[in-house]
């Protein structure tokens, strides 16, 4: 099944239209996940399956977002006063600017 079946059919699961935003998104699987949830529903099992396809129709339709907020594009030209990508220089820079709240 190719990525925009898999899409189609979360949205499908959700409840939401093809032209309905994140926010539309967001809202519908926090309505569903708070209807199955099996902490709310004593366990039953079925519920629980349909938590865990929930939870994945809405992995499915926010992953490329999430992806896309935590990708670090290294070619970008910066600044001086912007740190460099390494882990070390970005805690030195880091103490240099906000050591004093340590």
């Amino acid at each position: 099944m190719n990525s925009l079946e898999l899409k189609k059919r979360a949205r499908k699961l959700l409840g939401v239209s093809e032209e309905a935003g994140i926010e539309d998104i967001r809202s519908a699987y926090r309505r569903l996940a708070k209807k199955y949830h099996p902490d709310l529903n004593g366990g039953d099992s079925s519920i629980s399956e349909n938590f865990k396809f929930i939870s994945e129709a809405y992995e499915i339709l926010t992953k490329d977002r999430n992806r896309n907020r935590y990708t670090i594009d290294k070619n970008v030209d910066r600044t001086a006063e912007e740190p460099p990508l390494d882990d070390k220089a970005y805690w030195e820079w880091w103490k240099e600017r906000f050591g004093d709240l340590i």
